[in-house]
């Protein structure tokens, strides 16, 4: 709905997640977080092919990782998807269906005016300079430059690539199993 305001056009999905969860803390050992198994995830495809994620740099302040204190990682506004870090993995289930109740549609409805309020606002009243810009993963190389700018999500979750850290199980079976159906419709 934003990004067509923006009059880019985009398409939501819907599947697993899997990232590194690594915490300010540095004693506490890195752990996988995200949304797998009965839990899922949104984000969307531009026309032009970009992955978009930009809720998931507060995935920190989901209530199961809030109390542990994980360090927020960067939106994901990909260009490259033939290109993934170890660190992200995304786990594609289908387009997005809402299947939501009168009340949670209702809630929604009242969701989407306020953030279109918001930006409305945003858009007549602040200048560039007034607006906070977050990092963003563009791509590996945007990873590069922000683990050197000292960005500390990524500057602790290398060690997952350093050490080779494994999955989950049930991440490896669902990835397994989509090679196996994308093999079986080539």
């Amino acid at each position: 709905m934003v990004l067509d305001t923006f009059g880019i056009k985009s398409e939501a999905f819907t599947g697993a997640l899997c990232v590194s969860q690594v915490f300010e803390d540095e004693g506490k050992t890195p752990n996988w977080n995200g949304f797998w198994g009965e839990d899922h995830h949104i984000w969307s495809r531009t026309e032009f092919g970009e992955f978009v994620d930009l809720t998931i740099r507060y995935l920190h302040l989901h209530p199961a990782s809030k109390a542990k204190n994980q360090l927020p990682m960067p939106a994901v506004w990909w260009k490259d998807t033939i290109r993934w870090p170890r660190v992200i993995k995304y786990l594609h289930q289908g387009r997005l269906i809402p299947m939501l109740s009168d009340d949670e549609m209702e809630d929604l409805d009242v969701f989407k005016q306020l953030v279109l309020a918001e930006l409305d606002t945003t858009l007549k009243t602040c200048s560039v300079q007034e607006i906070e810009f977050q990092p963003i993963l563009h791509g590996v190389d945007s990873m590069n430059e922000l683990h050197v700018k000292g960005n500390l999500w990524l500057q602790r979750s290398i060690v997952f690539q350093d050490f080779n850290i494994p999955h989950p199980s049930w991440v490896k079976e669902r990835e397994a199993e989509l090679m196996r159906n994308y093999v079986e419709k080539t």
